[in-house]
């Protein structure tokens, strides 16, 4: 079979496992919650915070990271996601062995890089 030959990292959310108790949320709650997710406005606070220099959240910026939310089937993909658990990586980082680069953003207010990268730096035989 293929095996993968290196890995790069970037801000990587391997060691947030599950989506919490929005797996138990009805479904006309979580189609609510998935719009939020789709909304402009919290879409322009994610922008904001993924960059030190907040001249780089511009418009344009957060469209590109909006795009995603808008393809056809998202809103249900993401609904069956959240009722289903999620997923539960960090189990298996341990098990990776191809060679990985770890990469983080300094100033990265969405995942913790102090708490995260370093997990990653643990956890990686390689």
């Amino acid at each position: 079979g293929l095996q993968c030959v290196a890995l790069v990292l970037i801000d990587a959310q391997g060691f947030v496992d599950g989506v919490g108790p929005m797996a138990s949320l009805p479904k006309p709650l979580a189609k609510l919650g998935v719009g939020v997710l789709q909304s402009v406005p919290l879409r322009n606070m994610a922008n904001k915070m993924s960059y030190f220099d907040e001249a780089f959240a511009t418009e344009e910026a957060q469209v590109i990271g909006r795009l995603h939310c808008l393809q056809e089937g998202w809103s249900d993909a993401m609904v069956s996601f959240m009722q289903s658990g999620g997923f539960s990586p960090s189990s298996k980082i341990a098990s990776i062995t191809s060679p990985a680069l770890v990469l983080w953003g300094r100033q990265d207010g969405i995942l913790d890089g102090e708490e995260f990268a370093n997990k990653f730096l643990e956890e990686l035989p390689n």
